[in-house]
């Protein structure tokens, strides 16, 4: 992503700090460039967290970095259409990211129960606790990320294929 303001890139590491003690083998994929770099290695440095949290700079193979991740963690204070939704979804990959403009009618939310579950979860933009305790759930409980990322791949292929977009 544009490492700018609005992507949310600061609060998804104030989250990352609050988890990093109760999972000390998560690592935080930072793939993108952008003005506030420096800024955000600072401040993973400052949090003691230089170590986990890795800063790719700009990527031509976001799916090979997709397809390796646990969770897609999408941040935006505000968004456009968000396609990095529907390119972690094709890959099975859950997605954690902010109600904000259009990424609630990509992301469906539901509870737990395997009747109404999401194919992801969304929290507030800018809530630092709620994305903490939503990194927490899904890298915690490898089940419910796995299913949630089974059923997203399911919504993508009913809602999102070229086909349909025409048709809609």
């Amino acid at each position: 992503c544009r490492l700018t303001r609005q992507k949310g890139i600061d609060v998804a590491l104030r989250a990352f700090w609050q988890i990093a003690e109760i999972l000390p083998n998560a690592h935080y994929i930072i793939a993108g460039d952008g003005p506030m770099r420096g800024e955000l290695e600072e401040t993973a440095r400052g949090f003691g967290l230089g170590d986990r949290v890795h800063f790719l700079g700009w990527r031509d193979d976001p799916h090979a970095i997709i397809a390796a991740l646990d969770v897609l963690l999408v941040p935006s204070l505000w968004e456009g259409f968000g396609l990095v939704l529907l390119e972690a979804m094709a890959l099975s990959v859950p997605v954690i990211a902010s109600r904000v403009s259009a990424i609630p009618e990509i992301v469906v939310e539901g509870d737990y129960s395997p009747a109404t579950l999401g194919t992801g979860l969304l929290v507030p933009p800018g809530d630092v606790a709620e994305l903490a305790s939503a990194l927490s759930t899904l890298l915690q409980d490898r089940n419910l990320a796995r299913e949630m990322g089974r059923k997203g791949r399911q919504r993508l292929e009913e809602h999102f294929t070229v086909e349909r977009m025409i048709e809609g």
